[in-house]
């Protein structure tokens, strides 16, 4: 019975010797069996157990030697936590994990799975439904007995089907490891791994949980691990389930981005006083460069977990997504004044203003769905998300009903541009220059020198009379003389007006009309219709001025006495 039994523990040995080459022998390639309830649970236990005897071979080896590095070993840990982590994913149901939290968490909830698993009694494996059971009974989900732990079928053709751990289990698995932690192991490779931390940690008593939570990833290659391990006990206390010396870490990472944007904010200020147009970038870009790059890989080397690198792993993406929104915002800015400036337009031109808010809405549309994608990423759907945005932005509408449609009429004015900066107009019984189109109201300065502000939706709205964009401007005057001049002097004199405007160079002579126009009982009135071709108020009072002068003349070298009179009509 003796030799029985040591040959029995001698093959037992060479087996487990052997699981690791076995593993490392295994196609890569080959995805874990997830045919039945039975193949999940196996292949859960199989690659947990070759995952823990391996780290458990390298770690005892370590803690036997009297060597500060075992890089080959620290190395071989991290290809295994990477190949378990794959092999682990496809078994279980991480949908109800937000996704930017399932690489980080999906490895820590399947070391609790096994914490569960190796502390528990399991039914013998054959009594596990297998393939042939779940296609006789048709069943779609299976509980482990005794347990809330569930297995459910995910696919609609029972030959297609996997099984995998349930979605509402992944959840509450933190509540199952927190249950049975105090239970002892079962005899496995777990339990040993267990023995081998706790001889690392000198004597103390640790999971393979909480020893998973306090091993920095790749810190072991720069920093010896026995030094990590032979913290002392204030280094090892824990606040929110992470150690002072883990907390130190976030905090150095912290602090760099801290510095990151407080230089970006400095570089930004200096450059905005220098008037570069890139002065809006550095800010936004600090804060990616600090949520992408600075604080995941503090978290990740010092190997935050928990509810504290939840609450990261929210504000990583938060600054990802909403410095990215930032971003686009500012880029839209630089690459409208870069166009404005190439164009060479002034800024107060209704093409400047247009160009501007063009790229404002191109820049704030990229904005909104970078921000609609980060809230996917944190676990809120984007339907929810654009109906909380329609309703939002249905609210604003209402509230801000009258600000949104000043907006609009600016809109419509930058577009159709029915006049420009500098033009001479009249708008609603307003008349004057227009000296700035905002976004919410239009300025015109009177002739008094008045400066009025026409809301934006009141000019959209009303009748634009644009004096400065005639082509030629229209005059009417009534030369009135005495009722006792000759009609041959009256004839004369019109004939003369005539020829006059004919002459002006800046008449327009096809549409002047001179004519008798009517009579009374102390003068006749001679009408005088024509068009000056001239650019601005300014030339038309002097070019009327001068025709005003000619016709005085004129009546005197036709014989006209008595008192003239000339009016505009």
């Amino acid at each position: 019975m003796a030799r029985a039994v040591l040959a029995a523990v001698l093959l037992a040995a060479v087996l487990l010797a052997a699981l690791p080459r076995v593993i490392a022998a295994e196609n890569p390639l080959q995805p874990p069996d997830l045919s039945s309830p039975r193949a999940t649970l196996r292949t859960l236990l199989t690659q947990s157990d070759g995952f823990f005897i391996l780290i458990a071979d390298v770690l005892g080896r370590y803690a036997r030697s009297h060597e500060l590095y075992d890089g080959a070993g620290m190395r071989r840990i991290l290809a295994a936590s990477a190949a378990a982590e794959a092999r682990f994913r496809p078994a279980m149901d991480l949908s109800g994990i937000p996704p930017v939290l399932r690489q980080t968490f999906g490895i820590e909830r399947a070391v609790q799975l096994m914490e569960v698993l190796n502390r528990i009694d399991l039914p013998p494996i054959d009594t596990v439904p297998d393939a042939a059971a779940v296609a006789a009974s048709g069943i779609k989900h299976w509980r482990l007995p005794g347990t809330e732990i569930e297995f459910v079928a995910q696919g609609d053709i029972a030959d297609a089907r996997r099984w995998v751990v349930s979605a509402e289990t992944v959840e509450q698995l933190p509540r199952f490891y927190g249950l049975v932690r105090t239970l002892p192991y079962r005899p496995g490779p777990m339990a040993d791994l267990a023995r081998v931390l706790s001889e690392l940690n000198g004597g103390r008593r640790v999971t393979v949980y909480e020893t998973f939570l306090q091993s920095p990833v790749g810190l072991g290659l720069v920093i010896p691990p026995r030094w990590l391990f032979e913290l002392p006990d204030w280094a090892r206390a824990r606040l929110l389930r992470v150690t002072v010396w883990q907390w130190s870490g976030l905090l150095l990472g912290a602090g760099v981005g801290a510095l990151t944007i407080l230089g970006a904010q400095r570089m930004a200020r200096a450059s905005r006083a220098a008037g570069a147009l890139w002065s809006g970038l550095p800010m936004p870009l600090a804060v990616i460069f600090t949520a992408a790059v600075i604080m995941p890989t503090a978290a990740s080397v010092f190997h935050v977990g928990g509810e504290v690198r939840e609450v990261l792993a929210f504000a990583e993406t938060g600054g990802l997504f909403g410095g990215g929104a930032w971003l686009c915002v500012a880029l839209a800015g630089l690459i409208a004044s870069a166009i404005v400036r190439a164009e060479h337009l002034r800024l107060g031109r209704l093409d400047a203003q247009l160009i501007r808010l063009g790229a404002r809405l191109v820049g704030l549309t990229a904005a909104l769905a970078l921000i609609i994608r980060g809230a996917d990423e944190l676990g809120f759907p984007a339907y929810s998300v654009l109906a909380g945005v329609g309703v939002g932005g249905l609210a604003v509408a209402l509230a801000a009903r009258d600000s949104l449609a000043n907006l609009l009429g600016s809109l419509l004015i930058l577009i159709e541009q029915p006049f420009r900066i500098g033009h001479y107009v009249r708008v609603g019984g307003v008349e004057g220059m227009v000296e700035d189109v905002g976004f919410r109201s239009t300025r015109i300065r009177t002739a008094d020198h008045s400066l009025i502000s026409l809301p934006n939706s009141t000019v959209s709205n009303t009748t634009v009379e644009n004096l400065t964009l005639r082509p030629a401007r229209r005059q009417r005057l009534t030369v009135q003389v005495p009722r006792g001049t000759a009609r041959t002097a009256l004839a004369a004199l019109t004939r003369a007006i005539r020829e006059a405007l004919e002459d002006d160079p800046d008449c327009e002579t096809a549409s002047a009309r001179v004519h008798v126009n009517g009579v009374s009982d102390s003068t006749w009135d001679i009408l005088a219709a024509f068009s000056l071709n001239v650019a601005d108020d300014a030339d038309e009072a002097r070019a009327r001025e001068t025709v005003l002068m000619r016709i005085e003349a004129l009546a005197q070298s036709c014989g006209i006495e008595g008192p003239l009179r000339i009016a505009a009509v």
